[in-house]
């Protein structure tokens, strides 16, 4: 899989058949880090609304304090702390001097100098000014971002979604966008995908959108190729993947499988 997220494979029947199942983990986490990181910029900047006013003849009327924040010094919360929660915690903190809060699937605390705190998901809302989703899309976070979830948040607070449409619940969304409850949201993935033009989203001025695109870039698929082959090798040599889906168990079988 071209990539950590594999909710568009058929997963268990692919194993059920004998096919050895990997995904290239961490190989777009910078990429999509920085996309993250872009996305608040470009909510606190309001960049995507300037680039147009400009292109069409607005000017002094953009030269306004009040327009404009800054996302340094601000608490950060990233919910799901896999290789891209991680890799925007090291980017919020050093570059941004940001206040990470982690939220974990566990609860476990995490151990980083980037991170001051590990909390549960309503604690961490509560708290932050920018909300930053980097969780896979299952049925246990299917819906995780709600009605109840924007209400628990700051009023102005931004929401950014890298992770998959399903996981944050998008008539919600626009409720708590439309109603002013929420300053802004900097979004890369839809529920459905892509967006119909006609989705409510799409004609708030109040998001910043990009189309699915945060894992892709030069440098995530030199990545991803060096991963995908290494793991292809290891698996003609019979030496469980780097990226193997599945237990220990699962592939003593599957090797076994295939002599």
């Amino acid at each position: 899989a071209a990539g950590s997220g594999v909710d568009h494979l058929a997963v268990q029947a692919a194993q059920a058949a004998g096919i050895v199942v990997t995904h290239a983990v961490g190989a777009g986490a910078l990429s999509v880090a920085e996309h993250a990181v872009a996305l608040m910029l470009a909510l606190a900047k309001r960049l995507v609304e300037m680039d147009a006013q400009v292109r069409q003849g607005g000017f002094q009327e953009w030269r306004r304090p009040d327009l404009y924040e800054e996302i340094s010094g601000r608490t950060l919360a990233v919910v799901g702390f896999g290789a891209i929660g991680r890799e925007l915690a090291r980017i919020a903190h050093r570059g941004f001097m940001m206040d990470v809060i982690a939220v974990t699937r566990d609860g476990r605390p995490v151990e980083s100098p980037d991170v001051a705190r590990t909390l549960p998901l309503a604690a961490a809302l509560a708290e932050a000014d920018v909300v930053s989703i980097h969780t896979p899309l299952t049925e246990g976070t299917r819906g995780l971002i709600g009605a109840a979830q924007f209400a628990t948040m700051k009023r102005g607070a931004w929401l950014v979604d890298t992770s998959r449409g399903g996981v944050v619940d998008g008539t919600a969304l626009h409720a708590a966008l439309v109603s002013g409850h929420l300053g802004g949201a900097g979004l890369d993935v839809y529920d459905p995908e892509p967006a119909p033009v006609t989705h409510p989203l799409l004609a708030l001025p109040q998001g910043v959108l990009s189309p699915h695109n945060a894992g892709i870039s030069q440098g995530a698929y030199r990545r991803l190729a060096l991963m995908g082959a290494d793991d292809i090798l290891r698996t003609l040599r019979g030496e469980k993947p780097v990226g193997f889906i599945g237990s220990d168990e699962l592939w003593a079988a599957s090797r076994a499988a295939r002599g």
